[in-house]
């Protein structure tokens, strides 16, 4: 009782606290562009986002990484870096996920016009030469080729692609030192030309300057920002099925195992998205309480939504001496080739989900998730209302408190009837199928 009294606390706190905030000030410019302004007096710094709702899931076939690439052109100059950070005493940075490419620029609330400058420049004008390509390019292989050496990355980056195959979803959203080679010059300004647009943006500012000042400044320097003549739908042909015999990869470390297990999860904007989360949390309990020796910052399991269904994903990271895996597919498939085998640990999803969720596992990992839900800025919730096509900021509070155990145990039921991979990274001494 005294459980369920802290849920309905918690819920109430969470839409006080959504009530409570200053909601911001919205506007739409006349180029299609969404401007969202925060006044916030207990500030004396700038804090804005462009977020841009395409990102990787639109890589021209077999060019994985141009999303990313585009992302990167945008801010190469290092002097801007550098006067942002130094002059301005903020910060300025790009990322690219599957589903948005977001542009973050941050400094003193007096430099406010300068922060708008040096975005309105990098979207409007985009210095797309040769020069800043060959740059970007051969810093993002640079950084591929160090990620490539991390069993862990190889494990999530294989699983995805044994489960999705060529699906977006299926392909590492910084693309592969293959796909980076396939790109040219000209792809970047197709992308530039087709996502870059004022319509398919949102842009977010928090500051203590006064709002009226603010959304004056946004239509000068951002009026101008050309409209796309069509907006691209989120549209693609479904994957196929995946193999779902266990695959064996050989690792680069000698002592460490790399196991993973997914199978497709809910959408963002699925009515089912925050039982899912919470359900993921119940996994990562069961998948740790199974051993002392595995690595707990390297081992759970995670539901990587995005604007259509994505992965529930369970990671596992152990030391190679202490264990041995098992799956439903092959028992003892990845027996370790020591003398001794202390452990053994099943990490398939398979067994993860084979049991019903207790009201004890659903109350921990529902006040988990909903201490993380709650620890996110209003500015993230947002613009991902804007992203993944929401209802409203409200409703996703409202959504995610109203969770109950039967929701969680539907969807688990639902899991167990979609097809389930599994994956081990191993040195040497397994049996390797592909």
């Amino acid at each position: 009782m005294l459980r369920k009294f802290a849920f309905l606390l918690i819920s109430f706190c969470l839409i006080q606290l959504i009530q409570a905030q200053s909601q911001p000030r919205q506007e739409r410019l006349l180029n299609g562009l969404k401007v969202l302004i925060w006044n916030d007096k207990q500030t004396n710094k700038t804090s804005v986002r462009l977020r841009i709702h395409s990102g990787s899931a639109f890589d021209l076939k077999g060019k994985t990484g141009m999303m990313a690439l585009l992302a990167d052109i945008l801010l190469a100059s290092e002097q801007t870096k550098k006067f942002v950070r130094e002059d301005l005493e903020g910060d300025i940075k790009t990322e690219c996920t599957h589903d948005y490419i977001e542009i973050s620029i941050s400094g003193k609330s007096d430099d406010i016009l300068t922060i708008f400058e040096i975005l309105s420049t990098a979207i409007t004008k985009p210095a797309i030469t040769k020069e800043n390509f060959e740059k970007v390019l051969s810093a993002r292989m640079a950084k591929l080729e160090e990620l490539q050496k991390d069993d862990a990355y190889i494990a999530d980056i294989s699983v995805a692609k044994r489960l999705l195959g060529e699906f977006p979803y299926g392909r590492p959203s910084e693309g592969t030192i293959e796909s980076l080679k396939a790109i040219e010059l000209a792809d970047l300004i197709f992308a530039k030309d087709r996502y870059l647009t004022a319509d398919n943006a949102t842009l977010s500012i928090r500051s203590n300057v006064d709002s009226d000042s603010v959304y004056m400044a946004v239509r000068r320097l951002f009026g101008g920002w050309r409209k796309s003549d069509k907006i691209i739908p989120a549209t693609f042909r479904q994957p196929d099925p995946p193999d779902t015999n266990t695959q064996v990869l050989e690792a680069q470390s000698e002592n460490l195992i790399e196991a993973r297990s997914a199978l497709r999860g809910a959408a963002r904007n699925d009515k089912n998205f925050f039982a899912a989360s919470i359900l993921a949390k119940v996994l990562t309990y069961r998948i740790r309480n199974q051993s002392a020796q595995m690595n707990k910052d390297k081992t759970f399991v995670v539901h990587q939504a995005h604007f259509l269904p994505g992965i529930l994903i369970a990671k596992l990271s152990m030391p190679k001496f202490s264990i041995s895996l098992q799956s439903e597919n092959e028992n003892n498939l990845a027996q370790n080739t020591t003398e001794t085998t202390q452990i053994t640990t099943k990490f398939s999803l398979t067994d993860l989900l084979r049991e019903k969720i207790t009201s004890n596992e659903f109350e921990k990992a529902k006040a988990e998730f909903l201490n993380e839900f709650n620890s996110k800025s209003l500015e993230d919730l947002w613009l991902d209302v804007d992203t993944f096509k929401l209802v409203s900021v409200q409703d996703e509070v409202q959504k995610a408190n109203s969770v109950r155990l039967e929701d969680v145990n539907k969807v688990a039921e639902e899991f167990r009837q979609k097809p389930i991979v599994n994956l081990i990274l191993i040195k040497s001494g397994a049996p390797k199928n592909n």
